[in-house]
């Protein structure tokens, strides 16, 4: 299990309320880590969506759990990619 310590939720809380995130808006996560900045997006794009990409399969995993809500209702979708991979398949 993940320990999130407030020393590390801090600086993220005060990350995502710069970017000034909007209901409406569509934002994308490169590397979402265990999906607690996905989960914060979403609660504040909550008529928009939210894009994830990381490499790490355990990652992916833990995210789609912490967020399955969230991707029940199609507001987030995440992929199990490398940036490089993603970016090929969007030109292609």
């Amino acid at each position: 299990m993940h320990c999130e310590h407030a020393s590390t939720h801090r600086p993220r809380a005060e990350v995502v309320s710069l970017l000034d995130v909007q209901p409406t808006d569509r934002v994308l996560e490169v590397g979402f880590g265990p999906g607690l900045t996905i989960a914060e997006l979403a609660r504040r794009a909550s008529r928009g969506h939210v894009y994830g990409i990381d490499h790490s399969d355990a990652m992916v995993r833990q995210t789609r759990k912490r967020n399955a809500a969230a991707i029940r209702t199609q507001r987030v979708t995440l992929l199990h990619t490398s940036v490089d991979r993603a970016a090929l398949r969007q030109a292609a």
